[in-house]
């Protein structure tokens, strides 16, 4: 019983990180810079060039950004 006393509270908190995770990412893809350096970090991880679902993407986030 305490083991899953312990996995559905590690399970409750792993939800609120992955919702405070999208909370934030969100926050930042609002933000010009941030954005920029997003897409930097995309390209250096990445394997090639974005495809263009991921470049119309990054585009919409560009131009709903503020500077």
């Amino acid at each position: 019983m305490l083991n899953f006393l312990k996995l559905k509270v590690f399970s409750g908190l792993a939800l609120q990180a992955e919702k405070m995770n999208k909370e934030t990412f969100k926050a930042l893809m609002k933000q010009r810079e941030s954005v920029m350096i997003f897409l930097h970090v995309s390209l250096l991880i990445g394997n090639g060039a974005p495809n263009s679902k991921d470049g119309h993407t990054h585009l919409k986030r560009l131009e709903a950004s503020t500077p």
